[in-house]
């Protein structure tokens, strides 16, 4: 009984995060991963593979 009590005390827990509500430093970087970021293969081409950021 002492387990189920801890799992759905656990399962609360994890459900209190707000989906998709990231800081912005987090915002930025996934923003990066999309492309989305203006000018990102001109300010690092190292990064970048014929325009694409990978």
């Amino acid at each position: 009984m002492k387990k189920l009590y801890l799992l759905v005390l656990i399962s609360f827990l994890c459900s209190c995060v707000e989906v998709g509500n990231f800081p912005a430093k987090r915002q930025k970087l996934h923003n990066m991963n999309t492309g989305q970021e203006d000018g990102f293969c001109e300010k690092n081409p190292e990064r970048c593979t014929h325009g694409v950021p990978w």
